[in-house]
């Protein structure tokens, strides 16, 4: 594997755009050297002048890369080129959960809990090696064509217990409502493994029945919220969904056996409900960008802001050069417009000369007829 700090130049093929988020886009890729298909997120650029927003990046892009699970989608290389931030990863075309939900209605109960189980197992390796993901909802595991799932973006992860150099500013507030722990919505850097337990139980809920989770830990009073939810994973939920993290599982394998035991319980799938996961992948954009990184220009973490600075001079004086003509061209058509033109050359009146001739003439006949 590549080290993610040091890309190799000109090694990816962008082919085609396969989605387009708020912070980033990702494209589907080859890799020049080994003739692999990859998927290539490019952090927007709008993005890649905030800081915070590129350490994320390059947070979310060393968490993973060291994390080796089937139900998790592996890094291989990360880094900077031409200005662009990038990460690639693992292409997985079947879409995400929240939109299989979103275009088949809610997962069938069996099928739902062992998807939840892989992520789980999922969680308790990226837990081992102390890495709490802080995101787990729906549109945050991706599908495979036949229905693996895979744990994705660990944007907003944060490393805890033995390595706690990656840290939050305190007070600070991330992840996704209704899939948030309380705790996080207080403080969202002082969280533990907890945090994603909750997270998996409101992702079990959400796609089971088709709703957005919505303060799940006092569910207890609202009845209602549980119709199309199972008996045996109502009980996986609530413990799951606790307001207090000590109520809750302790771990996401104890979480997976609890699951394990009720996925017993449930009914078996008909051959439409275990089609109902089958998913298309999605369809890539129309541009086909046919270009490659060029990773020669990479720029060390050390002189973002030089070279951010550098680039708004840059760009600042192609500015002005381009402004130059238009205003030289303002300033003559202005003074064409301002300049006075010399009066035209004045003609004796020929009509007057003449009358006068004929006044003259009818004096000098009068004069004589008196005479």
């Amino acid at each position: 594997m590549t080290d993610p700090a040091e890309p190799q130049a000109d090694r990816y093929q962008l082919l085609e755009r396969l989605g387009v988020g708020s912070t980033s886009t990702v494209y589907r890729a080859i890799d020049r050297e080994t003739g692999t298909e990859r998927a290539v997120k490019v952090l927007s650029t709008a993005m890649a002048l905030h800081e915070s927003m590129r350490d994320r990046f390059f947070r979310e892009a060393a968490m993973t890369a060291r994390l080796r699970h089937p139900n998790i989608v592996r890094v291989w290389d990360a880094g900077e080129a031409d200005g662009s931030l990038f990460i690639v990863m693992d292409i997985v075309l079947g879409g995400t959960l929240e939109q299989v939900v979103e275009l088949k209605g809610p997962i069938p109960a069996r099928k739902a809990a062992s998807i939840l189980q892989r992520v789980l197992h999922a969680l308790h390796h990226s837990h081992a090696q102390g890495v709490v993901h802080r995101d787990v909802n729906p549109g945050n595991i991706m599908l495979t064509m036949d229905g693996t799932p895979r744990l994705v973006d660990f944007g907003l992860g944060r490393a805890f217990g033995r390595d706690p150099r990656v840290s939050t500013d305190p007070g600070s507030v991330l992840g996704t409502f209704g899939y948030m722990a309380p705790e996080q919505g207080i403080d969202s850097g002082h969280v533990d493994n907890r945090a994603d337990i909750f997270g998996a139980g409101a992702t079990l809920y959400a796609v089971l029945t088709g709703r957005r989770p919505n303060r799940l830990f006092d569910a207890d009073d609202r009845p209602e919220l549980w119709e199309g939810v199972p008996g045996p994973l109502v009980a996986v939920i609530q413990r799951a969904t606790r307001y207090q993290p000590d109520e809750r599982f302790s771990t996401a394998a104890e979480m997976a056996d609890a699951l394990a035991a009720a996925h017993e319980l449930l009914p078996p799938l008909t051959p439409e409900e275990e089609a109902t996961i089958m998913v298309k992948p999605s369809a890539p954009d129309d541009t086909v960008v046919r270009k490659q990184l060029n990773l020669s220009n990479i720029v060390p973490p050390g002189q973002v802001k030089v070279e951010r600075q550098r680039r708004r001079e840059a760009a600042r004086e192609a500015r002005a050069q381009e402004e130059a003509p238009t205003r030289e061209m303002a300033v003559i058509k202005g003074a064409r417009k301002g300049a006075t033109a010399p009066d035209p050359p004045r003609r004796a009146g020929l009509p007057f000369v003449l009358l006068g001739l004929a006044l003259v003439l009818a004096v000098a006949l009068l004069w004589s007829v008196a005479g």
